[in-house]
């Protein structure tokens, strides 16, 4: 007789990250980089429930530091778009990394 069980997951990451960008140009079409680091809390939770009714759960919340680079473009009229991927490495007994992909988009104000 085989058993059946259902797995299910979660992971949340909140940080602060300070980046460093070269080439930013406003106002033209133009490429630019950054690269950044950061720290930050990561939480992640699993259950598995089995067929009988039991089920093992596991959760922890370990602080974690951050490492980025990314590439980004300016539009005229100050729009841009930056793809960032960034590495949250965990800060526990075994170190992990959740690499992660970023695309976002902004407007630029000039004052």
């Amino acid at each position: 007789m085989s058993e059946t069980y259902q797995e299910s997951g979660s992971a949340s990451v909140y940080a602060l990250l300070v980046n460093w960008v070269w080439n930013y140009t406003t106002g033209r079409f133009a490429p630019f980089f950054l690269f950044g680091s950061g720290f930050g809390v990561a939480n992640m939770s699993y259950k598995d429930v089995y067929s009988d009714g039991t089920f093992s759960s596991y959760s922890i919340s370990p602080s974690a530091v951050s490492f980025n680079a990314g590439l980004g473009f300016t539009f005229p009229g100050g729009f841009e778009i930056r793809a960032v991927v960034p590495a949250f490495i965990t800060l526990t007994s075994s170190v992990s990394i959740l690499p992660v992909l970023l695309i976002m988009g902004g407007y630029h104000f000039s004052f």
